[in-house]
């Protein structure tokens, strides 16, 4: 697995409106794909995933919160999440503690309560439960919890 900083931020989108299934995941009930834009911006991360084949299976998205604190956002496609997302997040934690800047201590992710796959992957990294943003997003026409986990630097073992 190769991982390599995206500057490209119109394959970046691409990766996501034409993936149905990616698009359902990650998109608010809200969102169109025609209204889904990307832009530049310095504090935005995008790590992608090459295979063997330099085929990108997924990215993950860092975005600056705070001084501190930096939000995390997988996107693995279907096809490719059992041979390579372990991978691929062991990859980004990784690149975290050795290419991002230090003063972010801590990663967090918010995970809509509907799937407790990612929740369970999240947790394969080290990743702690810290409580619920209740009612925070809008998915299937309902509004849901999301649950918020939380990485600090120190505690990740590489």
């Amino acid at each position: 697995m190769k991982l390599k900083e995206i500057k490209d931020l119109d394959l970046v989108r691409r990766f996501i409106v034409e993936d149905e299934e990616l698009w359902e995941r990650v998109s608010e009930d809200s969102s169109t794909k025609e209204s889904f834009i990307i832009k530049e911006n310095p504090y935005f991360w995008w790590i992608g995933c090459y295979n063997e084949n330099s085929v990108l299976v997924g990215f993950f998205w860092l975005h600056h919160i705070n001084d501190v604190c930096l939000q995390i956002h997988a996107h693995v496609k279907k096809e490719y999440r059992k041979d390579y997302a372990y991978e691929c997040g062991k990859g980004v934690i990784e690149y975290f503690v050795n290419k991002m800047p230090k003063n972010y201590q801590k990663l967090v992710a918010e995970i809509p309560v509907i799937y407790p796959d990612v929740i369970k992957f999240t947790e394969k990294f080290g990743f702690v439960f810290e409580g619920v943003n209740k009612l925070s997003c809008r998915k299937n026409k309902k509004v849901i919890d999301q649950n918020r986990y939380g990485l600090i630097r120190s505690d990740i073992k590489i």
